[in-house]
Order: C-alpha cells, then sequence, then structure tokens
C-alpha cells in the first residue's frame, strides 16, 4: 500500500472538549476530505465520540488511563485494529495516549508516530519518557513555540529536538464573514467578550475588577463571557457581590463563534496560559481587537501594537488600561484589526499548516 492511500488515524481518548479536540476532528475531516483514508480512536462516552459520529466517522473506542499499558489485552486490540486497517500515521493526543496508543502503533509497525502537544507543560525526565520519546515517537508536533520551548527546557540532556516541528492552529480561510449578531447593543456601550471554559486556567475572575475599573473611569461598558465550566457558580457569585450583573453576563456554551465575535467590540484574553488559543486566532480573522496577558504562547498571536496589545502578565490595572486605550482610539482599533488579518492569513491558515502534517503522512 503506497503512502497516498494508506490510513492515518486520530488517537484522542480525552472525556471533555476543548482546542485539542477541535483540531484533531477538523484535521481528521481535512485528510478525508483529501481522499486519504482516515480513522478515530475515542473514548465512548467522550466529546470528541458524539462530534465525530455526527460528522460520519465510526470511531473504534477505548478507555485509556495511565496503566493501560500494563493490560495487555487491551494493548494487542488496538494493535490488531492498526493492522487490520492498514495504518501508516498515528496522531496522537493525551499524554496516556502516546504511552498506550503510541506503543500499539510501534508493535503494529506503524511508521509515523506523532505525538501532537497542545499545552505548554514540560514531561518529567522519567526513564518511560526517554524510552518513549526517543524509541517510539517518529514526530512530536507542538502548536506553538512555547510548547516545543517547554518541552526541551531541563531535558536537554536527552530530549530529541531533531523530532520536533510546529504546526500551528488555523481558522478555514473559506469561513464566510459573520453575518449575524447574538445580542444587541444598548445605546452606545462597548461590549467586551471573552471565550474560555470557566476553570482557573482561564482567568474570568479577573474580569470582574476589570470590569469595575472601566466603569469607574466612566466608560460604558458591558462584558460578555462564552463558555461553560466547574468555575460558573463561583463567577456568578463574585459578580453579584460586586454589583455587576447588568454589566457581565455569563452565556455558557456558544456554538456560533462567528456571530459571538460579531456581536463584540473587541476581545479580553485572560488566560494564564495556552498552548496556541483558538480564541485568539479566531478573533483575529472575524476582525476584532484583542487585548492579552503577555503570557504563554500569547504574543505569538497578539504581537504588541501590530496584532492586538499585550498587557503586564496578570495585571488588571493594565489589562483594563489597555482596554481603555482601545475604546477611546477607533483608529488604533482598526490598524490592530488590519495588521490581525495579515497575520492570520499568513501564519493561521489551516491548509496551509496542515499541508506539514500530510507531509509526514506522505513520508515511506
Amino acid at each position: 500500500m503506497t503512502a497516498a492511500n494508506s490510513a492515518i488515524c486520530f488517537v484522542n481518548t480525552n472525556a471533555q472538549w476543548g482546542g485539542g479536540e477541535k483540531w484533531h476532528l477538523a484535521t481528521a475531516c481535512y485528510f478525508r476530505e483529501q481522499g486519504v483514508p482516515t480513522l478515530m480512536v475515542t473514548n465512548s462516552g467522550s466529546a470528541l465520540f458524539a462530534a465525530s459520529s455526527e460528522q460520519g466517522f465510526s470511531p473504534f473506542t477505548l478507555s485509556v488511563g495511565n496503566l493501560s499499558l500494563l493490560n495487555p489485552f487491551k494493548l494487542q486490540k488496538l494493535v490488531a485494529f492498526f493492522k487490520q486497517n492498514q495504518v501508516s500515521t498515528v496522531v496522537l493526543n493525551l499524554p496516556s495516549d502516546a504511552k498506550f496508543a503510541g506503543v500499539a502503533a510501534k508493535l503494529a509497525g506503524v511508521k509515523q508516530i506523532v505525538y501532537r502537544r497542545g499545552m505548554p507543560k514540560k514531561p518529567s525526565s522519567s526513564i518511560v519518557n526517554k524510552w518513549l520519546f526517543n524509541k517510539v515517537l517518529t514526530h512530536i508536533v507542538g502548536n506553538s513555540e512555547e510548547i516545543i520551548n517547554k518541552m526541551v527546557k531541563g531535558n536537554e540532556s536527552w530530549f530529541p529536538t531533531n523530532k520536533t516541528c510546529i504546526i500551528y492552529n488555523g481558522v478555514d480561510p473559506n469561513l464566510p464573514p459573520a453575518n449575524q449578531r447574538l445580542f444587541a447593543k444598548q445605546g452606545d456601550e462597548i461590549i467586551i467578550g471573552n471565550v474560555g471554559r470557566l476553570v482557573d486556567q482561564k482567568g474570568q475572575h479577573w474580569l470582574v475588577d476589570i470590569c469595575k475599573r472601566l466603569k469607574e473611569s466612566g466608560r460604558q461598558v458591558r462584558f460578555v463571557i462564552a463558555g461553560e465550566g466547574e468555575k460558573r457558580a463561583e463567577l456568578e457569585a463574585l459578580i453579584k457581590d460586586n454589583g455587576l450583573a447588568n454589566d457581565i453576563s455569563l452565556l455558557g456554551h456558544v456554538s456560533d463563534m462567528a456571530g459571538f465575535m460579531n456581536s463584540i467590540d473587541m476581545l479580553a484574553f485572560t488566560s494564564k496560559y495556552e498552548g496556541s488559543a483558538n480564541t485568539l486566532i479566531e478573533a483575529l480573522y472575524f476582525g476584532v481587537p484583542v487585548v492579552a496577558f503577555n503570557a504563554s504562547s500569547n504574543p505569538e498571536v497578539v504581537i504588541d501594537e501590530q496584532t492586538g496589545l499585550l498587557a503586564e502578565a496578570f495585571s488588571v490595572e493594565q489589562m483594563a488600561a489597555q482596554l481603555a486605550r482601545l475604546i477611546d482610539d477607533k483608529a488604533l482599533r482598526q490598524r490592530l484589526i488590519d495588521g490581525g488579518k495579515a497575520l492570520v492569513q499568513s501564519k493561521f491558515d489551516m491548509y496551509q499548516n496542515l499541508e506539514k502534517l500530510m507531509a509526514i503522512h506522505q513520508q515511506r
């Protein structure tokens, strides 16, 4: 079987939905559209299983944990699946996927074993990791420079840097422009958006203080937060306790992100860390000016004063000040919008970026 018609399999057993799951599904759809036999391995109860099934895939289901590698029956089941479907490339998601499915792929004779890392976390220098990264995985993909740097730093003595590459997240350049609004403005207010799961990592609690500062400065603002998560009740209480129930709205899960972006005037991105934030890339694509903390991989998307504004990491005072600049300066907003769209076209075109993964798949 040639590389052109051999199968690729995406292994992602994460139960929750996030940026990694969105990427795996979109990328699987892309490979299928290119005529490549495309398979998926998911957790049976996961959001990715449901979403991929809706897209016409029939995922092979497995529950994978840190000890799954010690289960020979489960391991052999996946080995057989890879062999029967003549898989030549696997793309792995979680660290547990990399260990378990990576070894299964090695035993099945899969040629390209790709571990895609989506979070900037340093792997431990354990014997298992040294063996996995050097003897099992053939490619280590990060979706930002920050991720690769985080993996290598402190592990220079053993980490196989020659196996690493960056494949940035991207947006479909053929997406139609947003033409509807999810909610209407009230008078001359400025609507400031935030997108992300309601978890500690996303830092939405800082928006309460930021909103207070902007309102105390006399600016008419309203914040809308798209996302759901474990911190919702805590965030609702914080908003209420600060008397901002009419000024900060929790929208829950929003499926129409184009409509959301078309409904806000700017984006306040408060995450503590990101691998490569899809939200930032989408905001630039839809022409929404952005303020983000100067942290993690954010500066790879938000180039200060060119594609957006950066605030000192986790300083609500600076975040509020940068948002105030955007509110007051329409010319600045337009300049950042133009710069953001140019960056997306040159760096975050989904199809251009996925050609790198296609090239890996087509290696003999």
